[in-house]
């Protein structure tokens, strides 16, 4: 039997949510800039949360997850991606991203709301170390209400937890899966998906050349797109003849997806068919629904003005019938195709590695490779292609990498419980190497890992141990701390208390404040007290 995610932890599967990157031909793109969004990428991305999916883990148990979200980006903003990593200052982003947030306008229309909802009460036998002290349900603090965060810092926090720049020792940053995307429109269409083939393939043009990306492992599944015209049928049976076409030469994973059927002849002609002629006033058919922009909301992160977008709307040649449409597709690309891949990927490797370490006996040789490299040429060649101490990182080859990778797809299956022990091997190899940055990165997954898998069992956990780890925290780069800080926030305000991680809170507003051409260093830790004082005056007034 099935077991069921808590819902309130929504945030971690947001946090780190497979990336699938977009390949996409001219005339793809062209039929959605019809509907003002810059590309295909756009159009999901209303879409990209699938309700209650089911994962099966690596102990063939299975846990049904209430939202199981999705990342999609062009190719090109991947590569973008690449290039900033390294080229922008933590600080000059922080300041940027600050400045944005509070502004007066938007403070003064978030002070005017009085909407303060608290969250539900916790409950369990679990302990959170706070302030040097293990507090619990009897301490008065684990089992009041929690009051939602303030409107500004959930702004900050979707801000940090937004930027997701691809780094070489987190894997849950890399690209899971891609899609290629032709247009029905396009002269030769089996030819064009052959090219974003090419494209998307191990050295393509696509990809960024960098030496710490493996695409191998990277799906790819196949959409052809399709604009409804006029004809008897819309055009759709043709589009499904190509489709045999395209699943015979490039295997199942293949979809077709009908767009723009908004003001075609075929699409008022199935409208009329579908109501009843005895029903004078019959508001069951599409044509009756109100228009529902599902757009707008993420008009900033198309990078849009107002002023493009003026006489008309986004989506505007979407029908009903199309946005159901791209539901349906996004959930069979899911649970049909990326996560069995992601389970037989994870299973395999799981099986692969069990079998290169042998148990405690491989673990311990794997940890202390280095220092018997000497003994036999082939431990010389497995020492020469592991950690790379001038550019600091290992090659997708390596053990090391492989490992890396297993536990953050099981991590992203919610397998915490095996992440949790793959976190822990990487964790070793690389205190053994001074890779101090996958060594902290494993480290703080491992404490997130056990967070999430306290539940309601009667346990202690001390998230500090696991958050500041003082061998090589000054290893890691401001950003990525902070971004850890708010996450494992979130998670003890789920499940234990919301001031749990206050102390951590402000050491990072410290830290913070430390960077260079910050221009207001106390800006990070003002919002984490005036989110306090928010807290304190919503208690007043329930």
């Amino acid at each position: 039997m099935a077991t069921h995610l808590d819902p309130r932890l929504g945030l971690i599967p947001n946090a780190f949510c497979p990336r699938i990157v977009v390949f996409s031909s001219n005339e793809a793109d062209e039929a959605c800039r019809r509907n003002r969004l810059p590309d295909f990428a756009a159009l999901l991305r209303p879409f990209q949360f699938i309700d209650k999916v089911t994962v099966r883990h690596s102990n063939y148990a299975t846990i049904v997850r209430p939202s199981f979200p999705l990342s999609f980006l062009p190719a090109d903003r991947l590569r973008a991606e690449v290039a900033e990593t390294g080229r922008e200052d933590d600080s000059v982003w922080l300041d940027r991203s600050i400045n944005a947030i509070l502004t007066p306008e938007r403070l003064a229309a978030w002070l005017s709301e009085s909407s303060y909802t608290p969250l539900p009460k916790t409950s369990g036998p679990f302990k959170l170390k706070y302030e040097q002290e293990w507090i619990d349900q009897g301490s008065g603090r684990s089992g009041e209400s929690q009051v939602a965060s303030a409107p500004w810092y959930i702004a900050f926090l979707n801000a940090v937890l937004g930027r997701r720049l691809p780094t070489v020792f987190d894997t849950t940053s890399h690209p899971l899966a891609a899609l290629l995307v032709v247009s029905t429109n396009d002269p030769e269409p089996l030819n064009e998906f052959g090219t974003l083939y090419d494209a998307s393939n191990k050295g393509g043009s696509g990809w960024p050349a960098v030496p710490w990306l493996d695409i191998e492992p990277v799906l790819r599944y196949y959409v052809l797109l399709h604009e409804t015209s006029d004809e008897p049928d819309g055009g759709r049976g043709a589009a499904a003849e190509l489709l045999e076409a395209v699943s015979r030469a490039y295997g199942i994973h293949c979809a077709l997806v009908c767009v723009n059927s908004e003001k075609s002849d075929y699409l008022r002609r199935q409208r009329t068919l579908n109501t009843d002629p005895h029903f004078k006033y019959d508001h069951s058919g599409p044509a009756q629904q109100p228009t529902v922009d599902h757009w707008e909301p993420f008009k900033a992160e198309f990078g849009i003005s107002s002023s493009s977008t003026e006489g008309g709307r986004f989506g505007e040649l979407m029908a009903s019938e199309d946005v159901l449409g791209l539901k349906v597709f996004l959930r069979d690309f899911t649970i049909k195709s990326l996560i069995p891949h992601m389970e037989r990927c994870v299973q395999h490797w799981n099986e692969s590695l069990a079998a290169s370490r042998k148990g405690i006996t491989g673990r311990l040789f794997s940890v202390g490779r280095k220092y018997f490299a000497s003994t036999n040429k082939s431990s010389e060649a497995m020492s020469s292609s592991a950690y790379n101490p001038t550019m600091r990182w290992y090659p997708y080859q390596s053990t090391e990498f492989q490992t890396r990778r297993l536990a953050d797809w099981a991590f992203i299956l919610a397998d915490y419980k095996l992440a949790s022990q793959i976190y822990d091997y990487i964790r070793h190899d690389s205190q053994a190497d001074k890779a101090w940055t996958y060594f902290v990165s494993a480290t703080h997954m491992i404490g997130l890992c056990g967070l999430l898998q306290i539940g309601h069992r009667s346990v202690r956990f001390d998230p500090y141990a696991y958050l500041f780890e003082p061998t090589a925290q000054a290893q890691m780069g401001v950003f990525d701390t902070l971004r850890m800080t708010l996450i494992y926030n979130e998670v003890a305000k789920s499940i234990g208390d919301g001031y749990a991680m206050a102390s951590a809170l402000l050491r990072t507003a410290a830290l913070v404040s430390t960077l260079p051409d910050v221009e207001d260093t106390k800006s990070l830790r003002w919002l984490y007290s005036s989110t306090m004082r928010w807290q304190r005056f919503c208690t007043r007034r329930q």
